[in-house]
């Protein structure tokens, strides 16, 4: 039998604690588009995990802990290619790992994969009752409780993390401390590896994804070095220079990563789908011309499909500077109106917590696009919210 839900009403804890309590046997599956993670259980204990991201490979890992050499490494992952075995497998048929070395490591690759999936804010869960064979040359149960417990203390490090970087956009360099005092001696090995990666063109997603060690790792090592000023952020990225030039194309995203903001507050308080009707009620009191340009926005379509819808809608009216204009005027009026409608739902002390989220977004993409001067969008969108904070004050 299935047992599924959606992650927003049923914590990943409380499924986990659940399915440990029940002593359940099966596959959980946690679908958070476009990634999809999976995690194997017997008789309520964790044995095994993956997920979409391949940050966590066991050859990776190995590696980075010079437990295999570069040559073994690849030697094994060929022969594991052509036999159809697995990598771990392989390894120990070749000898070049012992069988506690090569448990303690997936051990290891199993914990961060669950642990990263705590830091889920929604997604989709479904549990499959059926039976599972694992290698017991490789893997190792893990105790749910324990994981749960360890994930509660990572949250709590994760929100002060997310102080310091709060967008995987943001792209650091080396300070200028660490290269007149010489950075090296002042990182372990893990931040000097990392240190390596930061070439003023990769952003902190890049950085997880080709480090090989695990999203919250990352994002611990670059925070230990932050504030220790071994490194900083870029004030831009480096980009080609019409990069602050405004069009459909670099506004709409950023609405929408406002809107998301708006939906998810409203629908963690009031349930799923709620945002929705609050949307259509918005856009139905709006002038035609403004509810022309935004009629068509869906907030649970990608970007280019509503990039695509938008663009058509408001050619109907507008062109050039005066469409792109038009776009920007339409979605502020709309954010305005959502967020003075979650006031009178929920109280201004709630909307001041979506402002003051809706700022730190701000802030993050001023560090990634560049100069309040040349994007002046984000200034339209502070000034919106600011006249919204003024009416509440009032």
């Amino acid at each position: 039998m299935a047992f599924k839900g959606d992650l927003k009403s049923l914590t990943l804890s409380t499924v986990l604690q659940m399915l440990s309590s029940e002593e359940k046997t099966g596959v959980l599956e946690i679908v958070r588009p476009p990634t999809k993670s999976t995690m194997y259980l017997k008789d309520g204990k964790i044995i095994a995990a993956s997920s979409g991201h391949k940050q966590l490979q066991l050859g990776s890992l190995l590696y980075s802990k010079k437990l295999i050499g570069k040559k073994q490494l690849r030697e094994a992952v060929e022969k594991a290619t052509t036999s159809g075995r697995k990598l771990g497998e392989m390894l120990l048929a070749m000898g070049y790992v012992t069988q506690d070395t090569l448990k303690e490591v997936v051990r290891h690759q199993v914990r961060e994969t669950v642990l990263n999936l705590f830091l889920l804010e929604h997604g989709e869960f479904e549990f499959h009752d059926c039976p599972v064979e694992f290698d017991e040359q490789v893997f190792d149960e893990i105790n749910a409780m324990e994981i749960m417990l360890d994930a509660a203390r990572r949250m709590d490090e994760w929100a002060v993390i997310k102080k310091v970087i709060p967008s995987d956009a943001m792209i650091f360099e080396l300070s200028d401390l660490a290269r007149e005092q010489g950075g090296e001696l002042f990182m372990d090995t893990g931040e000097i590896q990392l240190a390596s990666l930061l070439d003023g063109r990769k952003n902190v997603a890049e950085i997880v994804k080709e480090s090989g060690t695990g999203e919250f790792s990352v994002y611990q090592m670059l925070y230990a070095m932050a504030t220790s000023h071994m490194i900083k952020p870029l004030a831009k990225r480096s980009a080609p220079a019409e990069q602050g030039v405004e069009d459909i194309g670099t506004i709409l995203p950023i609405f929408h990563d406002v809107l998301i903001i708006l939906s998810r507050h409203l629908e963690e308080e009031l349930g799923e789908g709620f945002f929705s009707n609050i949307l259509t009620e918005c856009k139905f009191s709006m002038e035609e011309d403004q509810r022309l340009v935004v009629e068509s926005y869906d907030v649970h379509a990608n970007a280019p499909k509503n990039i695509e819808q938008i663009t058509v809608a408001a050619s109907k009216i507008y062109e050039g500077e005066a469409l792109v204009s038009a776009v920007a005027a339409g979605f502020n009026q709309l954010v305005a109106c959502l967020l003075l409608q979650e006031t009178k739902i929920l109280g201004s002390k709630q909307t001041q917590k979506t402002i003051h989220r809706i700022h730190e977004l701000l802030e993050a993409v001023e560090l990634y696009r560049g100069s309040e001067g040349e994007f002046p969008l984000i200034n339209g969108i502070k000034k919106t919210v600011s006249q919204v904070s003024a009416q509440l004050a009032g």
